[in-house]
């Protein structure tokens, strides 16, 4: 639409100044509900975004270390807590959905609630990726990574940047 052809038309029929006023406040408004459902999307879009990034609840961090990590004793579920920590997101952890979470014993229920206690004040290593290597071997992504922590059967890894003079660490 060709707004100075519009006005320009408008203008050659003889409309009164009112009449222009109200065409123009027209296209304004036009404009204003255009720019308005353009920010509505980015704000829709956003909030698609943002619950990925969303902080982890007690429940949800203790639900996932004891599916990660059940029989790996205080430590090793601390190595999980504070991995889950580190990524500060549970999407892609397998444990958070595990089946077997809600039939494991009081006793892991309570020394995962220790872990995840423990992680927020001091998180064990850096790493933000795991693998229990034991029982799946090593990971196709672990290329891109490098190991931080070891424990039992898991091996923290963290990604490595590459520059020039060879690989560093994400410090």
């Amino acid at each position: 639409m060709n707004i100075n052809k519009d006005y320009m038309s408008v203008m050659r029929y003889g409309a009164g100044m009112d009449r222009l006023l109200r065409y123009r406040s027209q296209l304004e408004s036009g404009y204003r509900l255009f720019v308005c459902l353009v920010m509505g999307l980015c704000l829709v879009m956003l909030a698609l975004i943002v619950p990925a990034c969303a902080e982890i609840t007690d429940a949800m961090g203790i639900r996932c270390v004891i599916g990660e990590a059940a029989d790996q004793g205080l430590l090793g579920m601390l190595a999980v807590a504070s991995g889950i920590r580190n990524r500060g997101t549970t999407e892609g952890i397998y444990g958070c959905t595990a089946p077997f979470v809600d039939k494991e014993p009081m006793y892991v229920w309570e020394m995962a609630m220790v872990a995840w206690e423990l992680s927020a004040e001091k998180l064990l290593h850096d790493g933000t990726h795991w693998e229990n290597i034991k029982a799946f071997g090593e990971p196709y992504w672990v290329k891109g990574m490098i190991e931080v922590y070891r424990y039992r059967d898991h091996v923290f890894y963290k990604k490595r940047i590459e520059c020039s003079r060879g690989i560093k660490s994400d410090e």
